[in-house]
């Protein structure tokens, strides 16, 4: 069952189009990857989904119902969760207080200490610095805390903007194995992408934009041994 639909969209800053009649499904459940170049449209068309821009034409249906005619706040509300690349942290907070943020619309805030103590069970280091400012964490801790807050709306769609984007390969794995034990607890994840390896190791399937199309989709092991996914993608 697809839980999130884009249907025939196009985008367009002014004059200029970003996204050609893009077709996408993300089934419930599921990891689905987007991959492609700097440029290519991958945060023009995330932007999209979370109502941040409007399509020129075009259909977003999230659970069968039209998005795009949607404020970013009611989209939210819906059950959409997105990390932005950089994290996008509040640095002269606590790891708490970050954490409360992620909770701050009136429909999430009654909950928020079960759901903190639900984060601090996923990712264990922050608990044990829960009073530590953000702005004096590491890039991989940093990033754990920009997907617990994400998650503090308690999404059925997280959608993960460069998770992995300056991160050690040691922590980026460690963020990649974090994607997987939310999929394995039934949250359906978004991964847009730059390190194709390690996202197509764990994607049921992924989608290539280029241009501001898409130029490929198929199951993510298949992409994987892809000639031209290989080449241009991977170097090898």
């Amino acid at each position: 069952m697809a839980l999130l639909e884009l249907k025939d969209i196009n985008v367009s800053y002014g004059n200029v189009q970003a996204l050609w009649d893009v077709n996408l499904k993300i089934d419930e459940g599921k990891i689905v990857a987007l991959l492609g170049a700097n440029g290519a449209g991958k945060t023009t068309l995330l932007n999209t989904i979370t109502g941040a821009l409007k399509p020129t034409s075009g259909e977003v249906l999230f659970k069968g119902e039209r998005i795009d005619g949607l404020n970013p706040n009611r989209i939210i509300e819906r059950g959409i969760s997105y990390l932005l690349e950089g994290s996008r942290l509040f640095p002269d907070m606590t790891i708490q207080e970050n954490l409360e943020m992620g909770a701050y619309h009136r429909k999430f805030w009654s909950g928020r200490k079960q759901d903190i103590e639900r984060m601090y069970a996923l990712f264990p280091i922050l608990e044990e610095r829960k009073k530590q400012l953000a702005k004096t964490m590491s890039g991989g801790e940093r990033q754990m805390l920009a997907m617990a807050r994400a998650l503090m709306s308690n999404p059925a769609l997280c959608l993960f903007d460069e998770l992995s984007y300056g991160l050690s390969p040691k922590m980026a794995k460690a963020v990649f194995n974090t994607v997987k034990q939310l999929h394995a607890e039934g949250i359906t994840v978004f991964l847009v992408e730059q390190n194709v390896r390690q996202t197509l190791e764990i994607a049921d399937y992924a989608y290539v934009i280029e241009n501001g199309r898409i130029v490929m989709e198929c199951e993510g092991c298949t992409m994987l041994e892809n000639d031209y996914i290989r080449q241009a993608y991977l170097g090898i």
